[in-house]
């Protein structure tokens, strides 16, 4: 009799222990992310950024990190509490992209950076439809910003040499700057549109409001079409990290502590 009830107490021990382990680890796991990532093609670089964000005690911080690139590989870690939009910046250029607390695997080609491969996170099917809706206006945003920043170099290499007959070649080149700036941003216009409309036939994905955030920064699309979006998605994505962070942004009551130029 005093063996089996000192089995049975042993048992209960050992559970009670192997549910403390277990909790511990969850907890571990469920804040914590590493995004391993490799860059190949163009220039070499020696740094990349990862700029993500975060809300604590009721206010929005934008984490600002920034990781070595050797041999073509970099890593990034932290902590998340919850499914984030986050932006990669290298080279004047970047992507965005969703992280969440978990292990992740980033594969970019720095000539065409929004063609990357992302893996590991619970949203990867998700994303890859959405990168598939707005791909072709990436690839175009894409060259006409390497058209743009070789148009930029051309006019203040021009403008330095101070020559008495250049105005008219600045004129010229001021004109095809103008214009590109235009048609990119015609292109970004349609683009965000494109990321309502998949929003509003997705309302289940947990990468919606973060479209609806990234709509929300410009006036591309009309707030009210935006809210009405919003307003249709499931509780459980509005009280989402970037549920809050879209409705946060839409009403410009948030304020990040951390600026920068993206928002």
């Amino acid at each position: 009799m005093s063996t089996n009830l000192n089995l049975m107490i042993n048992r209960v021990v050992f559970f009670s222990l192997l549910l403390i382990i277990v909790a511990s680890c969850n907890k571990s796991v469920s804040d914590s992310f590493v995004l391993e990532g490799s860059i190949e093609g163009g220039k070499t670089l020696d740094s990349i950024y990862l700029n993500y964000y975060s809300l604590q005690n009721n206010e929005w911080y934008e984490i600002c990190d920034t990781a070595k690139i050797i041999d073509g590989k970099f890593i990034f870690k932290g902590k998340l509490e919850g499914l984030t939009l986050a932006y990669l910046n290298f080279d004047s250029k970047g992507i965005e992209l969703y992280i969440e607390p978990c292990s992740m695997k980033l594969n970019i080609d720095a000539k065409q950076p929004y063609t990357y491969g992302l893996s590991g996170t619970g949203v990867d099917k998700e994303n890859e439809e959405i990168k598939k809706a707005v791909g072709s206006y990436e690839r175009l945003m894409d060259e006409k910003s390497n058209v743009m920043v070789d148009l930029i170099n051309e006019f203040n290499r021009i403008n330095q040499m101070q020559l008495p007959d250049n105005s008219s070649i600045i004129d010229s080149l001021l004109n095809i700057i103008h214009s590109n700036s235009a048609e990119m941003i015609l292109l970004n216009k349609e683009k965000h549109k494109v990321y309502i409309d998949f929003a509003s036939k997705h309302k289940s994905y947990k990468i919606s409001p973060a479209l609806l955030y990234r709509a929300s920064k410009f006036d591309f699309v009309g707030k009210d079409t935006i809210l009405s979006v919003y307003n249709s998605l499931s509780e459980n994505l509005k009280t989402s990290l970037m549920g809050k962070l879209a409705i946060d942004r839409f009403y410009n009551r948030g304020k990040l502590l951390v600026p920068w130029w993206v928002i």
